[in-house]
């Protein structure tokens, strides 16, 4: 008997180790997971408890909604772990239980499927980024009662309403005013905000913290108040979203790398207030045009949308998506920042400030757009690496007075091939100081060429030599192909509307193309069509403009009046008549031209040649570069 009762004890005490933990929990279904330990059975899979810690640590990849009681096998849930739920695309619902304490770093992480979830009462703490890149999120609601955490519209604040910690990834409303009241905003509490486009910061905020904003890659207009004074490191970053960026008048700092990342900025404007700008701030702002600073502002200018200092003897930066080709550096420059020119797109000729001295090591290394240089007269040392890895580098103006050319200055530049140099042989081997052999025994160096001037056949002594180099240094007129300008060489109409289209920085035209023999694509296309909407340029009859015609004398004269009116040195009208006493060919000059070429005179922009003034002869190149000089200087 005794043998057959301890028989049958031993079968039921086998029993109960083999049945599931569900039939002694309380509510839930709980079962033993090998490796895992116990598991709540939920929607999907299974979410895993540590029941030593009371903590949520894991969910099966499949869990789609979980009701976390407050107690698994007896043991009170207080914590949901780190990474608990984090990366679960599958999940869309999740109640957690009162009696939780603490919501871990991570723990709902890029859960693309949750779409609300509400923070019980007990909740003392939420780790960072608790529920970063929740795409779907559009509600975090607190329980009353909470004595920690507080919840506005689906925002989570702290109790007091002083701190946005999380705006919802998933929101959808596009605009979004930050309450009064609050003075800071979490670390990425905007992370991942796809639809709001627009922020509005409230005057209880003087400061953006680090990283405040990082990521909030729906973003596309921030308005400031009127207290905002501090901008933190990187408090932009990532923001993808953002254009424009408008700076209000207040904010005396910006921290570290605060645009990094936005690669669709294009345009920034900075306050009068603005002190201080930290390093390296738009890294990696790839479309970056242009910017704009305040003419108030006492540290900072702006000039043709590049950054210097306020007396602009140091460029900070120029912008990587600038459009122009051509870019001459103020003379006032005597330094350039560390990267002002990391990533640029599209310079292909740089002319540097005289009043730079030196030009340092590593300073333009890797400008892989740039394929000529200027050193103008006042630079008198180019030093190691200054020009590295410049790969499409092809030729280099440099001024006498140089006194050091580093052996390494234009190292692993590998298609350079012409040096214009304005001193003499002699001069050239005192001050440069490249090793013989390939690949600088390749390269051609041409002495005694006009200083600045890429151009063999356009001699020193030359009458026009210093308007040529003139227009060359200021963009204005290129050469017609390398070392070689062409100065006797007749112009063109399409030529010469091009010049005035690149003098006024390439504007966009307000209208279509009316003649039929400008077509799309053409070199001239975009410039006509400006001169046209603008009036400088009407055609020469029957719809034609004759892009390829040349450009006559009273042509050239009247499109630079027409001109000067557009620009505001001249009024209509004020030409006057032509002095037929001086040139014998006046009446010569058509009479749609007499004004403009009276005004043309008068202005000393043409002076005839032995008492003639030639107006029926195209204009070369040379006399159309002197002509374009002293409208410069008008």
């Amino acid at each position: 008997m005794r043998k057959r009762f301890l028989a049958i004890f031993l079968s039921a005490l086998l029993c109960m180790t083999l049945w599931p933990a569900a039939a002694f929990a309380e509510d839930e279904t709980v079962i033993n997971v090998p490796g895992k330990g116990l598991a709540l059975v939920v929607e999907g899979g299974n979410v895993y408890f540590d029941n030593g810690t009371g903590t949520i640590t894991e969910c099966d990849p499949g869990v789609t909604g979980a009701n976390i009681p407050a107690t698994i096998s007896g043991t009170a849930v207080v914590k949901i772990g780190d990474s608990a739920f984090s990366g679960n695309s599958n999940l869309k619902s999740i109640t957690l239980p009162e009696g939780l304490k603490t919501i871990g770093k991570e723990a709902f992480a890029s859960c693309a499927g949750l779409t609300q979830i509400q923070i019980p009462a007990s909740v003392e703490t939420i780790g960072n980024k608790a529920f970063e890149s929740c795409s779907a999120l559009q509600s975090i609601a607190v329980a009353e009662g909470n004595y920690y955490y507080s919840g506005q519209n689906g925002v989570l604040f702290d109790k007091d309403g002083e701190s946005l910690l999380v705006y919802p990834a998933g929101k959808t409303e596009a605009t979004y005013r930050i309450p009064e009241g609050v003075i800071r905003i979490g670390e990425r509490s905007f992370a991942f905000a796809k639809n709001l486009k627009t922020l509005y910061l409230p005057d209880s905020m003087d400061t953006l913290d680090d990283r405040d904003l990082e990521d909030a890659v729906g973003l596309k207009k921030v308005v400031f108040s009127d207290e905002t004074m501090v901008i933190g490191d990187e408090t932009f970053s990532g923001c993808t979203g953002l254009t424009e960026l408008s700076i209000s008048s207040g904010v005396v700092s910006i921290g570290d790398k605060a645009m990094k990342g936005c690669v669709n900025l294009k345009k920034i404007t900075f306050p009068d207030t603005l002190v201080v700008i930290g390093n390296d701030p738009f890294n990696g702002c790839t479309a970056l045009e242009t910017i704009q600073v305040s003419s108030s502002n006492r540290r900072f200018a702006a000039k043709e949308g590049v950054l210097y200092n306020k007396g602009v003897t140091k460029l900070i930066l120029y912008p990587p998506a600038r459009a122009e080709t051509y870019y001459k550096m103020p003379d006032t420059v005597k330094e350039v920042s560390d990267d002002a020119f990391s990533g640029v797109k599209t310079l292909k000729s740089l002319i540097l400030s005289s009043g730079m001295r030196t030009i340092p090591a590593d300073s333009f290394t890797g400008m892989d757009t740039l394929t000529e240089v200027t050193f103008p007269q006042g630079v008198d040392r180019i030093d190691g690496f200054a020009f590295s890895e410049c790969a499409n580098l092809e030729q280099i103006m440099v001024a006498a007075g140089i006194s050091l050319i580093d052996k390494s200055a234009f190292a692993d530049c590998a298609k350079l091939k012409d040096v214009y140099f304005s001193g003499t042989q002699a001069q050239w081997n005192s001050a440069c100081k490249w090793p013989a052999g390939q690949p600088y025994s390749s390269i051609r160096i041409h002495c005694n060429t006009v200083p600045g001037l890429p151009a063999t056949d356009v001699e020193q002594g030359r009458w026009s030599a210093g308007d040529i180099a003139y227009v060359y240094q200021n963009g204005l007129m290129k050469g017609t192909a390398p070392g070689i300008f062409e100065p006797v060489t007749r112009t063109t109409r399409g030529m010469i509307v091009t010049i005035l289209h690149r003098m006024e920085k390439t504007p966009e035209a307000s209208q279509s193309v009316s003649f039929w023999d400008v077509t799309a694509g053409s070199y001239y296309y975009e410039a006509v069509r400006w001169a046209a909407s603008e009036g400088i340029v009407n055609g020469t009859g029957e719809g034609a403009f004759q892009p390829e015609g040349g450009m006559t004398r009273e042509q050239l004269a009247v499109i630079l009046y027409r001109y000067a009116v557009y620009k505001g040195k001249a009024t209509a009208g004020e030409g006057g008549a032509i002095d037929s006493s001086q040139y014998w060919d006046a009446y010569a000059v058509s009479d749609y031209a007499r004004e403009a070429m009276a005004w043309a005179i008068g202005k000393g922009l043409i002076n005839g040649t032995g008492g003639q003034l030639e107006p029926q002869t195209v204009a070369t190149r040379e006399q159309v570069a002197a002509i374009l000089h002293r409208f410069c200087n008008l």
